[in-house]
């Protein structure tokens, strides 16, 4: 089985769940009963056989939380989930339940999500005749692969032309269905020296991002509805209300 899906530890904690590969990935499940667990990323540290994980989250007072363990001989000694508010006690999954998880990730019941990050905007460049190139990147779903998509045509109407490209440093060549090359150096720099972006044989000039992740500034809308947020133990979607 491939490492990155053999499950060797399990830790209940209050706040939900976290998995720990072969491959020493670790994943969080909000309750045993989850179809997803959400890759966490983040610094380990170990010393003397104690873990320390500590990870990025979605929280909205604080932007890491971390996760300890010590394993001896197959026994815990200890485990904690802390926050900056909170700190919470873990036990080990059962051995029926780690074998329940590790059938039900080989039978595609339970998956195994890498983060997502927000589709953002690479390059973006004007002709004097309002022919626009924007090139968007972003790596969501199941695999969280790594996808950039040229959008172009008249600026206000914009549309996916290619997802192929060739890549010499940070700068990108496409080679549309219809023959039109399209070319967004970096910057006038490398790889050319002086080049300029072009849209077939129409020189263009590079627009200023202001926010890489503004899509919408564009004209451009990927269905980000349709996209489930990464989940962590105390994103917004899992956090508890304040208790009176």
């Amino acid at each position: 089985m491939n490492q990155n899906k053999a499950v060797r530890l399990g830790l209940q904690f209050p706040e939900g769940i976290f998995l720990v590969t072969a491959a020493d990935s670790i994943y969080f499940m909000p309750t045993i009963e989850s179809d997803k667990a959400y890759m966490g990323w983040g610094q380990k540290n170990e010393l003397h056989g104690k873990i320390a994980r500590s990870f990025d989250t979605r929280a909205q007072d604080f932007k890491k939380y971390d996760v300890t363990y010590e394993v001896e001989d197959g026994d815990l000694i200890a485990a904690r989930l802390m926050s900056p508010f909170s700190r919470s006690a873990g036990v080990l999954l059962s051995d029926v339940e780690m074998l329940n998880i590790q059938m039900r990730i080989s039978m595609g019941f339970l998956s195994l999500l890498k983060p997502s990050n927000p589709p953002r905007i690479l390059r973006a460049a004007i002709a004097g005749d309002d022919t626009m190139a924007v090139l968007v990147e972003y790596d969501f779903g199941p695999d969280a692969r790594l996808e950039r998509t040229l959008y172009g045509g008249k600026k206000g109407a914009l549309e996916p032309l290619t997802n192929n490209y060739v890549q010499g440093g940070n700068s990108f060549y496409f080679n549309l269905d219809d023959g039109t090359k399209v070319a967004l150096p970096y910057g006038m720099g490398a790889p050319k020296g002086d080049e300029p972006p072009k849209y077939g044989d129409t020189l263009m000039a590079y627009l200023e991002i202001k926010d890489p992740e503004d899509l919408a500034a564009f004209g451009i809308d990927l269905g980000l509805d349709k996209i489930e947020p990464h989940l962590d133990p105390f994103c917004p979607e899992l956090a508890k209300p304040p208790q009176p």
